[in-house]
């Protein structure tokens, strides 16, 4: 899975290195370290965002291998808006192709919310659940004072759309809890 993604912090990179402090049978390798003999000894691969032909690749070498394959996403990529700045990439014929491929090749795949659980299952005949994100949340401390509420937004400008979408339930629930 790419370490350099902003979703890798809460959907892989953040919570398998948690499970991994938990328990020395995990392994994490970045996807460019993985070869067959790696794969063929591994108990699932998991695959974030995946969409490129090295994605492919690994893939094809879980099915050779009898490996289980998780994929996972946070997005529905086959649907990006035009404004999102990724939309060229995921919108090429050739990302498409390797979309629909590693969606017919992975065991179970993994989604952040209901919405895109039920959007992938459309498209796949592969199993889908929606597993949230996952927030290490002993990395943070609660505030030392009282202090106002403040709303804070964790995304990259790919999702700036998406506040405009959640504005009104953000505004009401400041509102329902002013304090």
């Amino acid at each position: 899975f790419p370490v350099t993604i902003a979703s890798a912090y809460y959907r892989c990179y953040g919570p398998f290195s948690r499970l991994r402090r938990l328990s020395s049978n995990i392994e994490i390798i970045d996807e460019q370290s993985v070869v067959w003999p790696k794969i063929s000894l591994s108990d699932v691969v998991f695959l974030q965002r995946p969409y490129n032909d090295n994605h492919v690749d690994i893939a094809k070498m879980c099915k050779q291998t009898g490996t289980p394959l998780v994929i996972d996403f946070d997005d529905l990529l086959t649907n990006l808006p035009e404004e999102n700045k990724a939309h060229p990439i995921y919108n090429s014929e050739h990302t498409k192709t390797n979309l629909r491929m590693l969606l017919t090749m992975a065991d179970q795949i993994w989604c952040a919310t209901d919405h895109l659980t039920n959007e992938m299952q459309k498209l796949t005949a592969s199993k889908c659940y929606t597993i949230p994100n996952a927030l290490p949340i002993q990395m943070y401390s609660p505030p030392q004072s009282e202090r106002s509420k403040i709303v804070i937004w964790r995304g990259t400008d790919t999702h700036v759309q998406d506040m405009y979408n959640v504005k009104d339930g953000i505004i009401a629930a400041m509102e329902a809890n002013p304090t």
